[in-house]
């Protein structure tokens, strides 16, 4: 009986930690660029928006080269996170010019109570002046930079990070989340900046995996005894 009991406690404790983690989908993925004088100054969009999960991108854009643009969401992150893992970009222009890298993560439908904005400034060289980080959602799934602003951060120097808790709940699904990136150069520089969004677990989902782990717990203690 005591066998019994204990492989049916770990088979719920292995249910419910699984039920806490999101299903992976595969959401909508578009970035654009951004320069006062190129295009009218409005926001191109480059290449077409994606389902595969993954953006990486390299190519000139007015008076920039974007050396690598990455961008990694659903299903390899589990909605809604975005992590973009690179954003290197270079200029030699004369003069002091600034681009917008703007990179939108659409159709989520993991509904949760808030994401954390995580910026961080790597390697820098040559003219970089500053790079400024700044997150949005929007509940009405819309791309760059429309909804609710949720935080930013302007790096005057590389090898710098910090992190943002953003209690804005998102209501309905649904959503998009936008993540910005405005580096400004002068001369000969490039710039090498990440930003990371990440849920912040509903409290039910970590009663859930509390209740996982004590289940484990307990059948752990039992076959001890």
């Amino acid at each position: 009986m005591n066998r019994r009991f204990s492989q049916l406690a770990l088979l719920m404790a292995v249910a419910v930690m699984f039920a806490f983690v999101p299903t992976s989908r595969a959401d909508t993925l578009t970035l654009g660029l951004q320069q006062a004088g190129v295009n009218g100054g409005a926001i191109t969009i480059q290449g077409v928006p994606t389902t595969s999960g993954s953006i990486n991108f390299a190519g000139s854009y007015g008076t920039f080269v974007l050396n690598s643009v990455t961008a990694q969401g659903s299903p390899f992150q589990p909605d809604p996170n975005l992590v973009t893992t690179s954003v290197n970009t270079s200029t030699t222009a004369a003069g002091t010019n600034t681009i917008d890298v703007w990179i939108s993560q659409s159709d989520l439908t993991n509904v949760v109570p808030g994401l954390v904005s995580g910026f961080t400034s790597n390697t820098w060289s040559g003219g970089v002046v500053t790079v400024t980080e700044k997150t949005w959602v929007d509940a009405t799934n819309a791309v760059f930079g429309t909804g609710t602003f949720l935080a930013s951060s302007t790096f005057t120097h590389g090898t710098d990070s910090t992190a943002s808790a953003n209690p804005t709940g998102i209501g309905s699904a649904p959503y998009s989340e936008t993540v910005e990136y405005i580096v400004t150069v002068t001369g000969s520089g490039s710039a090498n900046d990440t930003i990371n969004l990440t849920a912040v677990p509903e409290p039910s989902s970590m009663l859930l995996f509390g209740t996982g782990l004590s289940g484990v717990a307990a059948m752990l203690r039992r076959r001890k005894k």
